[in-house]
C-alpha cells in the first residue's frame, strides 16, 4: 500500500506540473478508482487461482493480450491468411466438384461415346447406321443409343413467355445407359409427338409434376414451333451430374439414312454401355473390320474410331457437344497450380511475419526464461496465438467463400454440384485441415521463440541471427517468385487476347451489329428501308458471320479437291464490312461484269486443290454453269483460333434461289455516336418487314467473344487470383519492412544526425529486398516460360512469349515494391532522431 501510495503521489506531481492542479486531482481520483479492482484479487490465494491452474486459459488470455499488443503484425497475418484461404477454398471447391462428377453412376467407366478421328481432328458425329450394326456384331456392347441435342425455345402452349433449353432426341437404351428414372407416366415416349420432362422442368412450366402430366408444350427451333404432349416425368438428376436431361423426345426417322452405302450421310452422337472390363482401345480398333461386311466405302473403313469415357469427354470441350458440361483439362490443371501456389504464398507469408515478430519479442522471451518459464510453456503460448489467428482467418475465409460462391458460380456458368450434406462435411474437413496447416507452420516460429536464451538477448544477437535472416530471405524469394510467375501469366493472357482481336479484325468491326432471322427473298425490301437511315453506313447479307457455329454448307467437295470444304453465301459488301482484303484476283464485280457463277476462295483452299492454282479455274458445284474462282480472300477464323482455318468457298447471295433459306445474317455498320438510338430505328424497320420474327441483334465483337467464353472467364479469374497473390506479397512486405525499420531505428537516427539523405537510408533498408526480387525473377522466369508455352500450344494461332513480357513483369513488380517501400521508409525517416536515441 505504501508503494501504491508513493506511485500515486509521484503521478500527481508530474500531472500537476504538466496539466495543472485541477486535471492532476481528477487523474488522481481516477487512478484510485482503478486500483479498487485489485481488492478482490488480493483476497484470493494462489492455491485457489483457476487461471494459474488452467494453463490453456492462461495461454488464451495472454495470447489475446499479445495479439492486441502486436495488432499491426497480426492484422497483416490475418488478412493474408484470409485471402489465401478464400482463394484456395474457391478453387478447391471447383476442382473437387469436377473430380466427383457422375460419381452416382454405378459404373461410369463403362459408359462411352464413339468419336471419329479424320485428318487428325476428332469429332463426335458418326454415320447414323454404325451404332446398331456394332451392337449387333460385337458382344461386348450391352446397350446403345444415338443422340441429338438441340437448343430450342420452350414455352407452354398459348404463352408468350419462353426460355431456351437443350432438348434431347434419344433412343430407349439411353434411359438405362445414363440411369434416368421415371417417377410418373411412361418409361420412354412411345409416340413421336410426346416427350418426357424432369421434375424440375415440370415445376418450372407448371406448378407440380402431377399437374404437368398430359399437358402440352411448344418447342421452337429455327422459328418453327412444334407441339408436344408430356407423357412422363423423370426424376431430377443428382446435382453432381455432368449431363442434363430436362426434355427427352424420340429421335427423327433416320432409318432411311442408316445404309452405309447410301447417297445421303447423316451423322449423330452415339453412346454405348460396355461390358465391365472391356478394353476400349482394342474394341475401337475392331470397328473397321466389323464394318467391312456392310460397306466398302473408304471414308468409313479408313476412319479411326475412338471410345471416350465420360471423364475424357468432360475434360475436352471440343468433343463434349452441348450435352455434357465440360472444363478443359489444361484449364483445370492451371487452376490447381494457382490454388496451390496462392495457399503456399499465404502460408509462407505467415511464417515470415511470425518469425519476424518472434525475433522482435526476444526481450519478452528472455525475461520469461529468467523467471523460470520452460520451453514447453513458451511453445504452447505461441501455438495458442497461432490457433487464435488461424481460427479468425478460417472464419473470415468461410464467410467470404459463402458470400462469393454464388457470384463465382454465376460468373463462370458452372454450378458447384454437391449435395448439401456433402458441402457441410467438406466445410468441416476444410476448416480442420486449414487449422492443422496453420499449427504446423507455426512450429518453426514457436521453436525459435522458445529456444531464445537470456544470454543471447543480453548480447543483442537474437534479431541478427544469420539463420533467421536466411529463413526470411528464402520465404521472400518464394513469395516474389510466385507473384512474378502469376504476373507473367496475366500479361501472357492479355497478349494472347490482343492477338485474338487482331485475328478477327475486331479493330475494324467496332460499330458493326448483326441481325439474325429468316430473310429469304425479302432482302431488297429490308435493304431499301435500312439504307434510308442516316445512321447506317453499310449493310451486307450472308449465310454466316464469324462467331459460334453458324449456317454454312459443311463437308462439300468434288473430285477436284483433296478434302471437303465449307461453302458460305455472301454479297458484294461482305468483305468490305468485315475488313477483309483480296490477296489475289478481285472481289465480286459491282457492274455488268458480275456473274452469278463467280466465286471466291480463301487462302487455305489453295492447298486443298489437287492440281494447279484455283484462281481462274472452274469447278462444278451447283447449277449447270461451272463456278469460276475470280479472287482469293485472306484467311480469317470463322470460329475459334484453337482450330485451323478450314478451306472455304464464298458464293454470291444472288444465287440464293439454288440454296434456299441460307441468308440468315444481316451485318450493319453504323456511323453514329448513339448506337442505341440507331438500333431502335433498325428494329422498327425490321418489324415492319418481318412482323412475325423477333428482332435479334448483337455487336459482332460480343458475338465473337462467345467463342472464347471459357478463356475470357478463366483468364479474368486468373487475373483476380494474381491480384490477390500480389496483395498477399505486399502485406508480407509491409510487415517485414516495419520489422526491419523498427530494428534499425537507432541506426537510422545516428545516420540522420550525421547527415544521411533519404536516398541513402532507402538504399540501406531496401538493398536486400532488391537482391531477393532479382533472385526470385531468375527462378520464376524459366518456369513461367515452360508452363505458359505449354498453355499456348492449345491455340493453333497464337502469340509468342517474348522478352518484353518479362521486362514488363519486372518493371511492374519493381513499381509495386517501390511504392510499398517508399511509403514505409517515408514514415521512418520523418521520426525525430533525438527521441529515438533517447529511447534507445
Amino acid at each position: 500500500m505504501e508503494e501504491l501510495e508513493g506511485d500515486l503521489l509521484d503521478d500527481f506531481q508530474r500531472n500537476h506540473v504538466k496539466y495543472g492542479s485541477l486535471r492532476a486531482k481528477i487523474y488522481f481520483m481516477l487512478d484510485v478508482v482503478r486500483l479498487t479492482r485489485l481488492v478482490p484479487r488480493s483476497r484470493r490465494t494462489t492455491q485457489n487461482s483457476k487461471t494459474m491452474n488452467n494453463l490453456f486459459l492462461f495461454n488464451l488470455k495472454y495470447s489475446l493480450r499479445s495479439i492486441k499488443k502486436h495488432r499491426v503484425y497480426q492484422s497483416l497475418n490475418i488478412a493474408s491468411l484470409t485471402l489465401g484461404f478464400t482463394c484456395f477454398s474457391l478453387i478447391y471447391l471447383f476442382v473437387y466438384d469436377q473430380h466427383q462428377k457422375d460419381s452416382f453412376l454405378s459404373n461410369p467407366e463403362s459408359i462411352v461415346g464413339l468419336n471419329v478421328i479424320h485428318e487428325g481432328k476428332e469429332g463426335i458425329g458418326i454415320h447414323t447406321g454404325i451404332p446398331h450394326l456394332l451392337k449387333k456384331d460385337i458382344p461386348e456392347i450391352e446397350k446403345v443409343s444415338r443422340m441429338n441435342s438441340m437448343i430450342m425455345e420452350v414455352s407452354t402452349t398459348g404463352s408468350q413467355e419462353s426460355f431456351t433449353e437443350s432438348v434431347l432426341s434419344v433412343e430407349p437404351d439411353f434411359m438405362d445407359i445414363f440411369q434416368i428414372e421415371t417417377v410418373l407416366g411412361e418409361r420412354f415416349p412411345k409416340e413421336a409427338g410426346t416427350v418426357l420432362i424432369s421434375e424440375e422442368m415440370a415445376i418450372k412450366l407448371f406448378t407440380s409434376a402431377e399437374e404437368a402430366m398430359g399437358k402440352e408444350i411448344t418447342l421452337t427451333f429455327n422459328n418453327k414451333p412444334s407441339k408436344k404432349h408430356i407423357a412422363g416425368i423423370t426424376r431430377n438428376l443428382p446435382v453432381n451430374s455432368s449431363y442434363s436431361a430436362q426434355i427427352i423426345g424420340q429421335p427423327g426417322n433416320y432409318q432411311k439414312h442408316s445404309d452405309l452405302n447410301g447417297m445421303v450421310t447423316v451423322s449423330l452422337a452415339a453412346f454405348f454401355k460396355l461390358m465391365e472390363g472391356t478394353d476400349r482401345t482394342e474394341l475401337a480398333n475392331r470397328i473397321p473390320e466389323t464394318l467391312k461386311a456392310y460397306t466398302e466405302r473408304t471414308s468409313i473403313l479408313n476412319t479411326e474410331y475412338k471410345f471416350r469415357t465420360l471423364e475424357e469427354i468432360r475434360k475436352n470441350p471440343q468433343i463434349a457437344h452441348n450435352f455434357i458440361q465440360s472444363v478443359d483439362a489444361q484449364t483445370l490443371l492451371i487452376f490447381k497450380i494457382v490454388g496451390f501456389v496462392i495457399l503456399l504464398l499465404a502460408i509462407g507469408n505467415y511464417v515470415n511475419l511470425s518469425t519476424a515478430l518472434t525475433l522482435k519479442r526476444t526481450q519478452e522471451v528472455g525475461i520469461k526464461h529468467a523467471m523460470g518459464a520452460s520451453r514447453k510453456n513458451l511453445m504452447s503460448q505461441l501455438l495458442t496465438e497461432s490457433f487464435i489467428v488461424g481460427g479468425i482467418s478460417v472464419l473470415f475465409s468461410l464467410l467470404l467463400v459463402l458470400a462469393l460462391l454464388p457470384t463465382i458460380e454465376t460468373y463462370i456458368g458452372l454450378e458447384i454440384g454437391m449435395e448439401l450434406q456433402s458441402r457441410y462435411w467438406l466445410i468441416i474437413i476444410s476448416i480442420l485441415s486449414l487449422m492443422a496447416l496453420v499449427i504446423l507452420t507455426s512450429l518453426y516460429p514457436a521453436i525459435l521463440f522458445s529456444t531464445t536464451k537470456m544470454s543471447t538477448f543480453l548480447k543483442g544477437k537474437a534479431s541478427n541471427s544469420p539463420k533467421s535472416q536466411w529463413v526470411r530471405s528464402s520465404l521472400m524469394v518464394l513469395q516474389f517468385a510466385i507473384s512474378t510467375f502469376l504476373i507473367v501469366g496475366s500479361f501472357t493472357f492479355l497478349k494472347q487476347l490482343r492477338f485474338i482481336n487482331r485475328s478477327h479484325n475486331l479493330n475494324k468491326l467496332e460499330n458493326v451489329i448483326i441481325v439474325k432471322g429468316d430473310i429469304g427473298n425479302q432482302k431488297s425490301i429490308i435493304a431499301q428501308k435500312l439504307n434510308s437511315l442516316p445512321e447506317i453506313d453499310l449493310i451486307s447479307f450472308s449465310s454466316f458471320i464469324p462467331g459460334p457455329a453458324d449456317n454454312g454448307v459443311r463437308g462439300l467437295g468434288t473430285s477436284d479437291f483433296k478434302s471437303s470444304f465449307d461453302l458460305y453465301i455472301i454479297d458484294t459488301q461482305f468483305l468490305e464490312i468485315m475488313g477483309l482484303r483480296i490477296t489475289e484476283g478481285q472481289d465480286f464485280f459491282r457492274d455488268d461484269r458480275n456473274k452469278t457463277h463467280h466465286v471466291l476462295v480463301n487462302q487455305a483452299m489453295i492447298e486443298n486443290i489437287k492440281e494447279g492454282h484455283p484462281l481462274g479455274q472452274e469447278y462444278k458445284l451447283y447449277g449447270e454453269v461451272p463456278s469460276q474462282v475470280i479472287g482469293i480472300v485472306e484467311d480469317f477464323p470463322v470460329g475459334s483460333i484453337k482450330s485451323e482455318i478450314e478451306p472455304a468457298m464464298y458464293m454470291q447471295a444472288e444465287v440464293n434461289e439454288q440454296l434456299p433459306n441460307t441468308i440468315k445474317k444481316l451485318a450493319i455498320r453504323l456511323n453514329t455516336n448513339n448506337p442505341s438510338e440507331a438500333i431502335k430505328k433498325i428494329e422498327s424497320a425490321w418489324l415492319e418487314v418481318f412482323p412475325d420474327q423477333p428482332f435479334e441483334a448483337e455487336f459482332i465483337d460480343d458475338r465473337i467473344a462467345k467463342v472464347y467464353t471459357d478463356e475470357l472467364k478463366m483468364g479474368q479469374l486468373f487475373g483476380i487470383f494474381t491480384g490477390v497473390a500480389i496483395l498477399i506479397s505486399c502485406l508480407g512486405l509491409v510487415g517485414l519492412l516495419t520489422y526491419l525499420i523498427q530494428t534499425k531505428m537507432k541506426e537510422i537516427g545516428i545516420r540522420k544526425v550525421l547527415g544521411a539523405s533519404f536516398s541513402t537510408l532507402a538504399r540501406l533498408l531496401t538493398l536486400n529486398i532488391w537482391k531477393v526480387l532479382a533472385l526470385a525473377s531468375i527462378i520464376s522466369f524459366p518456369l513461367s516460360y515452360y508452363f505458359l508455352e505449354d498453355w499456348l500450344t492449345s491455340f493453333v494461332y497464337r502469340t509468342e512469349i517474348s522478352a518484353e513480357l518479362f521486362v514488363m513483369t519486372l518493371a511492374f513488380f519493381v513499381l509495386i515494391v517501390g511504392i510499398t517501400v517508399f511509403w514505409q521508409i517515408r514514415n521512418a525517416v520523418r521520426v525525430n532522431p533525438t527521441e529515438v536515441l533517447r529511447n534507445e
